[in-house]
């Protein structure tokens, strides 16, 4: 019992403090970045939440895939986890626990910030991550932005 009390206090401001960004990521576009050498022009929603959720591991051409969520604090990892993924990052959490523990997948890496976002996906080829409209202009050239269909 007392476990949980204390999950609930830490993310308790998270969860309160965010109806900000949620409101902003609701009302933004959400696209994602992928490595400027990756061959997809278009993705669904649904190869999204398969990528974030370890279901599909590698890209068409056999080039494993990279998945980076961002941080829930950034309206991108608000809506990731929103409107993508139906699960709050707690379950997100929990559910890759139960995967690594089965020996199924390896947790995808988080990032805080869109820079530290936009260097992890241009350092590998099978990389992917989430961005809302705004932060495409400042992507660069390294990295090739994706609609979400």
């Amino acid at each position: 019992m007392r476990a949980k009390i204390i999950l609930a206090f830490v993310l308790g401001p998270l969860v309160v403090g965010s109806a900000a960004l949620a409101q902003e990521a609701a009302a933004e576009k959400l696209l994602v970045v992928v490595h400027k050498d990756s061959p997809i022009a278009v993705i669904s929603k649904n190869d999204v939440k398969n990528i974030f959720l370890g279901n599909v591991t590698f890209w068409g051409d056999n080039v494993p895939l990279v998945p980076i969520v961002r941080d829930v604090r950034t309206a991108a990892g608000q809506a990731l986890f929103a409107d993508l993924l139906n699960m709050a990052p707690t379950r997100f959490r929990q559910y890759w626990q139960s995967r690594q523990l089965a020996g199924r997948g390896v947790a995808p890496q988080t990032t805080e910030g869109l820079p530290a976002t936009i260097e992890r996906v241009a350092a590998a080829r099978g990389a992917i991550s989430v961005i809302v409209a705004s932060e495409a202009g400042v992507a660069g050239a390294r990295v090739r932005v994706v609609p979400i269909q």
